[in-house]
């Protein structure tokens, strides 16, 4: 098993794995992790059109994103909601065009931004219920199969639950409240 991203890494360089491509075995060893546990830092294009599908990546000590960090990504599963995660953003563009299998934001998320998750694909999106996104193009286009509400533990918008809206193109085939409250989704509230 070849590992492309060394235990030690702390700090994932601007372009670093942009574009690099696995011929990884599926049947040997299915959905392998890739060592992120000490990964505190994404710079800009870190992992973008890397194309890793059968790997799963499990951050347990993140601090900061930048952006364009995961587009064009085609990843199976990517956990950020850990108790030593500390992202409070999702930067410009960060999953724009990403095919993802899962994707697990951290619950201190307070904000997405511009183009985020335009055009992406993503079978299993869990988010924090309270976080301020550009309604008009943070999810431009994007294909969401589920969306999983999770509690927040930033609520610097209490009146201001996540509002999809898919009249920019979003489309969500299932939505699954994991907290108290409401959320609204193309003017429905669940």
């Amino acid at each position: 098993e070849s590992q492309i991203l060394p235990f030690t890494v702390e700090n994932v360089g601007i372009n670093a794995y942009n574009g690099v491509k696995t011929n990884y075995n599926e049947e040997i060893v299915p959905n392998p992790p890739l060592s992120c546990e000490n990964v505190k830092i994404i710079n800009v294009n870190g992992f973008s059109n890397i194309s890793v599908p059968n790997y799963q990546l499990n951050f347990q000590n993140l601090q900061n994103i930048q952006f364009n960090a995961f587009q064009g990504a085609n990843i199976s599963n990517i956990n950020m909601n850990n108790p030593g995660v500390s992202v409070n953003t999702i930067p410009n563009n960060c999953f724009e065009n990403a095919n993802l299998g899962t994707l697990m934001l951290p619950t201190t998320i307070s904000y997405i931004g511009v183009s985020a998750f335009a055009n992406a694909n993503i079978e299993n999106l869990y988010i924090p219920l309270y976080c301020q996104y550009d309604y008009k193009t943070s999810f431009n286009g994007a294909n969401i199969s589920n969306l999983y509400v999770i509690p927040g533990t930033i609520d610097n918008t209490p009146n201001n639950p996540l509002i999809l809206s898919v009249s920019n193109g979003v489309s969500i085939y299932n939505a699954e409240i994991a907290s108290s409250g409401h959320y609204y989704i193309d003017s429905n509230s669940y």
